[in-house]
């Protein structure tokens, strides 16, 4: 059987443009599909604190947390930044540079959240529980 799937798809055509998909067996891993359901690359973990989405090409997103600011940084391969996140009280603000893959940050922002509910360890946590 197949792990749990997040799709993205665009409106109104409802045409998919990215799959998200668990890897049974392995923690911390996404694995990520193009809109014909085949391998694209993986959303896993990245060096020490970081995240990636690596295809055969290598690292395309790699993504940080700037711990002092609380916002989250997406950066291209070659370590300029993208994208950032910022997490306000009850949404995501996402602002992006020009002629960015929104599709594949949302996967990435989407993924991540994902392994970081599934898989964090509860006492590494020292936010706050949203309510």
């Amino acid at each position: 059987g197949k792990g749990r799937r997040v799709t993205l798809t665009a409106m109104p055509s409802e045409a998919c443009v990215g799959l998200c998909e668990e890897q049974l067996g392995s923690q911390g891993v996404m694995e990520l599909l193009n809109a014909n359901e085949e391998f694209y690359g993986a959303l896993q973990p990245y060096g020490e604190d970081a995240y990636a989405i690596v295809t055969a090409h290598g690292p395309q997103l790699i993504i940080t947390e700037d711990t002092k600011s609380g916002k989250v940084k997406l950066s291209d391969g070659s370590g300029e930044v993208v994208a950032i996140v910022e997490c306000k009280e009850e949404f995501r603000e996402i602002r992006t540079e020009p002629a960015v893959d929104i599709s594949l940050v949302m996967l990435a922002i989407l993924g991540l959240e994902y392994l970081d509910h599934h898989y964090k360890d509860p006492d590494e946590d020292t936010r706050e529980p949203s309510s």
